[in-house]
């Protein structure tokens, strides 16, 4: 394995900008072949048997990843001082892959699971994979490539629509801790990039009468169409903050300005200097995700989004595959049915 050292990192509220930052690590030759091979042998499809599919693969993980990014992924989880991002390169994928699925679903045709293993491997030492129903038919690993019909929306199947930052699910108490974005195809053009940008970054940027603002239970958050009511009216959560938590270890909760409702005309100036803030040099990180590396966010300390791309829809478009994570299942015993892990 080897590692390269942050530019910047701060344990403490910083006095002067700091910058959006990433911790890279690449698996060994020697362990990517192996983790490869086992897991196109050993790893049924997590989309019929989930449960199965979990377990076998953090056995496979556990046992031929390499020590060093097993303490680093594990490091990266409870120490509160690290960063919010982390590229692995050199991970192993399916030996044959099948093209990008058309409508953002259906992989019927992908005989082997190699690349879910990975992602359900990596899930388990952040925590516990889960999934909401309403996204992507509450699949544990889902598909997040660009769909013809959706290019315009602001969604993991656009592409034509400039995706700005936000936190994952942020209207939700049950948003991930932690989630895991699995390049299998990248975009030849490398016009598609993630983009991220970290709570301590757009914190230390702004001036303290609006960062006092954002740190104020004046904000709701819309939730995505897929998750309205049974009689279609709009969820929204509750009051909430756009930060909180320590100065030095800041707690994100941004989202697109579609999905934001300011509770005041305070709320409204702080959430307008926020976006000033995402345009300012070392704030927002683009990333160029090709095939074999995988993304590790913190969904508490990083924001993330997608620059806009042009598809060709001729089965050879950017594929990455997405697992959510949650530190303690426990919170959701009420809302989890017959499908485990599912909310």
């Amino acid at each position: 394995m080897t590692q390269r050292s942050p530019s910047s990192v701060s344990a403490a509220h910083p006095a002067t900008a700091v910058d959006t930052d990433m911790l890279e690590i690449e698996l060994g030759r020697e362990a990517s072949e192996a983790l490869g091979r086992e897991m196109e042998k050993r790893i049924c499809s997590p989309y019929d048997q989930a449960e199965r599919a979990i377990l076998e693969a953090a056995r496979v993980f556990y046992s031929h990843a390499d020590a060093n990014v097993l303490a680093s992924i594990e490091r990266f989880v409870i120490d509160p001082g690290s960063l919010s991002v982390m590229r692995v390169s050199n991970l192993p994928l399916d030996t044959s892959l099948p093209s990008t699925p058309a409508d953002g679903q259906n992989v019927s045709e992908k005989k082997t699971f190699a690349s879910e293993g990975i992602l359900m491997g990596i899930g388990r030492v952040l925590g516990h994979p889960f999934a909401f129903k309403e996204e992507k038919r509450g699949s544990i690993v889902q598909q997040v490539c660009p769909v013809p019909k959706s290019a315009h929306l602001l969604s993991n199947e656009g592409s034509l629509a400039d995706l700005t930052m936000h936190v994952e699910n942020s209207f939700s108490e049950f948003r991930p801790h932690h989630f895991i974005l699995l390049c299998l195809r990248g975009d030849t053009d490398h016009k598609a990039k993630t983009r991220i940008a970290s709570g301590i970054a757009i914190a230390s940027r702004l001036s303290p009468e609006h960062l006092a603002v954002a740190r104020l239970p004046e904000f709701r958050i819309k939730a995505p169409a897929s998750f309205a009511t049974k009689d279609g009216q709009d969820l929204f959560s509750e009051r909430v903050a756009i930060l909180s938590g320590p100065e030095e270890y800041p707690e994100l909760r941004l989202d697109l300005a579609e999905c934001t409702e300011c509770l005041t005309e305070r709320a409204s100036a702080a959430y307008a200097a926020i976006q000033d803030v995402l345009a300012e040099p070392g704030v927002v990180l683009d990333i160029d995700l090709q095939p074999g590396e995988a993304l590790i966010l913190a969904n508490r300390k990083v924001s993330h989004g997608r620059t806009v791309f042009k598809p060709r829809y001729d089965g050879t478009d950017r594929w990455l595959q997405r697992m959510f994570t949650i530190s303690d299942p426990w919170q959701m015993r009420a809302f989890v049915g017959d499908r485990l892990r599912i909310v």
